[in-house]
């Protein structure tokens, strides 16, 4: 693993409080973008995510994001009919079923990501990007569906009270907070990807003691100052 894994190792998924602890590329003030992109490596290490796997899901996000989006926002199922949405399929069908779990992860990771391109960031303030924002709130329940099937996985349903939730915030929190937990729960119990959710949940206990140590360092240090004082 990489120098960075005890930062990344931080990020949490835990019912639909919406609660993440994030790394620290994913950290900042509500204004700053988060990238997918400042992030690419670690994905790699932790789940075998490619460029590739990030290309299709970008694509398909940008095209989210253009003319045709709002189409598919208000009518989603027809995504399914898509250049954009099949290359996404395509890819996960092949290799032994192994990229449609790696694209699944993936998928489970944007909960914390506003934007997917790298490019640098300009500007004070920012809105999460529209076709994403579209892509999370809409179309990963199709995904998460379709891939599932190579994936060899089975069960994934949005509850009824998420699918006719009207607010389109809470519906995006809502269906990537499920989706993450079910897909980690999946990948917790695959023959391929266990071991990578196992390496997670071992460094997030490491991350936790180290926490714990330096919380009880800071309480002596202000315990020896107040002390002198």
């Amino acid at each position: 693993m990489g120098d960075n894994e005890e930062v990344y190792g931080s990020i949490e998924y835990a019912g639909e409080s919406g609660d993440r602890n994030l790394p620290q590329e994913l950290e900042g003030v509500q204004h700053k973008l988060r990238r997918l992109g400042d992030i690419t490596g670690l994905l790699n290490e932790r789940w075998s995510i490619d460029d590739r796997d990030i290309g299709v899901i970008r694509r398909l996000s940008d095209f989210l994001g253009g003319p045709s989006g709002s189409n598919y926002d208000t009518q989603p199922g027809g995504i399914r009919g898509t250049e954009h949405y099949g290359a996404v399929i395509k890819r996960g069908s092949t290799t032994e079923c192994i990229r449609a779990k790696c694209l699944l992860a993936l998928i489970m990771e944007l909960k914390n990501v506003d934007e997917l391109e790298v490019n640098e960031y300009t500007g004070d303030l920012a809105q999460e990007d529209h076709g994403l924002e579209i892509l999370k709130r809409q179309i990963v329940p199709y995904l998460v569906e379709d891939l599932a099937i190579y994936a060899g996985w089975a069960g994934y349903k949005l509850p009824s009270r998420i699918e006719h939730e009207q607010n389109h915030k809470k519906k995006r929190e809502a269906v990537m907070n499920y989706t993450a937990d079910w897909i980690l729960a999946q990948l917790a119990e695959d023959d391929y990807m266990k071991h990578f959710v196992d390496a997670m949940e071992i460094q997030n206990i490491k991350n936790q003691a180290m926490q714990s140590v330096s919380d009880r360092g800071q309480v002596v240090m202000t315990s020896e100052k107040v002390i002198a004082g």
